[in-house]
């Protein structure tokens, strides 16, 4: 049984130890699993040159053969990318200095046998089809379930090192700098505990590569992980520049442009540059093929559809009062930020206003039914109680600002310093700056700005008469569910209006009606209310 399991070493018989030196160097492109039944492996490696060696394989079957393929050079590739095969249980290439050590363990003892074909060297393995298969050996227990036992007065670190290496069947490289002497009793204790507490009493630390564990003072082992990172970055830094083009679809190209020339993104080397053609919205990359591939995938997750909103607004002037006809309950909050009144109904939901004091400067409420909230407003024109001045929808991207404004520019003279004359206009309009964020819930989250300039009194100048303009302006944030209405409120308006007052029939007498008629002015307070209902657009086709 022992002659199964020995390891094969297949030599390489050369025309001369001269001609083997003078070699060109080759490189493995690829290899494969060729078709074959089950008793037989066929493994095929395709190079970038013609094969000049040869392989004489050796007579004895074994379950490990191992050569070395002289002036070659292989990337490792991992033997999961092969397709299983039941007598195959390992490939393995490891590179050399002279060349590439090939090991292939089969599940049973194989027979070695080798054809070249050009760039092409095809390895055949073939197990005697009636030989049983080796019997399934109980895997051993991994290095947390391993326990060990220990009992030393004095042992030199060294010692106790290998003891602990040999029990795992680990090899064991220690650096020059482990010395000293250990005392110490473990019973029953897991290994990888009883290793790392006897490296962290030493100042030692380890490092498992593969089955060779290293052990060497933290400091010298920090310095190590250090060294091979500044090789394997000085690798990376001088890896040949490559270029490629990236069609963005859906962001600026020129904005992902910056994220990847901030120092901070990391995404370029000191080598890598960035170039933008904003007609056709690319961007030209050229750096080394890892920085390039983290720039891919960079793009790949910022250069995505932006979910939009439709803000639509009903902007309304009624009278004072006539909010409560339309089912709204306004929510106050006292200086403790508390809320005062608490109101449900059918058609609407409280929502509280977060105020340094008890106020209605700002009113919020939510407003349910879109459609009831519709008829309501028409029936409120029907009666004369309120107008409708302004019914506003836009579209914005998530996180942009929409703005909507309604009014009139106020003309005004402007003298210049030469006494020259211009006409200038100011601006007395209602504005509603809105900018949606979408939460991940599918709920909005709306910062409301609303401005309110009105033309004010007529102010005498040096150049004439001016007009002022009376300024309002109310900033909140609210959040609302997807196709939900926000109400605002606490604009009011004073107007002055003329009227007659008569008594009915006898008013209306020409002459004589003036005696049963007399002239009034009422002032009538009106509200302006804003109704925003954000809804989010759907990217689905």
């Amino acid at each position: 049984m022992k002659t199964l399991v020995c390891n094969l070493c297949l030599m390489l018989l050369f025309m001369t130890t001269s001609h083997a030196a003078l070699l060109p160097t080759n490189r493995l492109l690829q290899y494969h699993l060729a078709p074959s039944p089950d008793h037989i492996v066929r493994v095929q490696a395709h190079f970038a040159h013609p094969i000049r060696f040869h392989i004489h394989p050796g007579q004895q079957a074994s379950v490990l053969h191992e050569f070395l393929l002289p002036s070659t050079e292989a990337l490792p590739v991992p033997s999961s990318t092969l397709p299983s095969h039941p007598l195959l249980a390992h490939i393995e290439w490891q590179q050399q200095h002279s060349g590439t050590l090939l090991r292939v363990q089969t599940t049973r003892a194989t027979q070695a046998h080798f054809q070249r074909y050009g760039e092409l060297l095809q390895m055949e393995f073939s197990a005697d089809e009636t030989s049983p298969p080796p019997p399934e050996e109980t895997p051993l227990p991994t290095l947390a379930e391993s326990l060990v036992s220990f009992n030393f007065q004095t042992i030199p670190v060294r010692e106790l090192l290998q003891l602990l290496a040999d029990e795992r069947q680990l090899n064991l490289v220690a650096s020059d700098s482990v010395q000293g002497h250990i005392s110490l009793r473990l019973d029953d204790v897991p290994w990888d505990l009883a290793l790392n507490t006897i490296l962290q009493v030493q100042g030692l630390a380890k490092r498992l590569d593969h089955n060779i564990l290293v052990i060497a003072p933290a400091a010298e082992m920090a310095q190590l992980e250090a060294d091979e990172l500044a090789r394997q970055h000085h690798k990376l830094e001088l890896s040949p520049l490559v270029s490629d083009y990236i069609q963005i679809n859906y962001a600026k190209a020129e904005e992902l442009a910056q994220i990847l020339r901030t120092e901070r993104s990391d995404m370029l080397s000191s080598r890598g540059t960035v170039a933008i053609d904003q007609r056709t919205n690319t961007l030209l990359i050229r750096d080394t093929p890892h920085h390039l591939a983290a720039a891919k995938e960079l793009v790949a997750v910022l250069d995505i559809p932006i979910k939009q909103v439709i803000i639509e607004a009903h902007m309304v002037t009624v009278r004072d009062n006539i909010s409560d006809e339309l089912g709204i309950q306004w929510g106050l909050s006292d200086a403790n930020g508390d809320s005062t009144r608490r109101v449900s109904g059918d058609f609407t939901l409280n929502l509280p206003v977060a105020t340094p004091a008890a106020t209605l400067g700002l009113q919020v409420a939510r407003f349910i039914d879109d459609r009831l909230l519709s008829l309501e407003l028409s029936a409120l024109e029907r009666e004369n109680k309120g107008e409708i001045i302004a019914n506003p929808r836009i579209t914005t991207a998530n996180q942009k600002q929409a703005y909507i404004e309604q009014g009139t520019e106020i003309p005004y003279v402007e003298s210049g310093s030469l006494g020259a004359t211009s006409v200038q206009f100011k601006k007395a309009v209602l504005g509603l700056t809105v900018t949606p964020q979408i939460t991940p819930d599918n709920r909005i989250i709306l910062d409301l700005v609303i401005t309110q300039n009105t033309r004010g009194e007529t102010v005498t100048t040096p150049t004439g008469p001016a007009v002022s303009i009376d300024t309002q302006e109310i900033n909140t944030q609210v959040l609302v569910e997807n196709g939900e209405t926000i109400v605002l409120g606490g604009i009011y308006q004073q107007q002055i209006l003329n009227d007659i007052a008569k008594v009915p029939g006898l008013g209306d007498i020409p002459y004589v009606g003036v005696l049963f008629r007399n002239d009034v002015k009422v002032a009538e307070k009106r509200e302006l209310l804003i109704f925003v209902t954000p809804r989010i657009v759907s990217n689905d086709p």
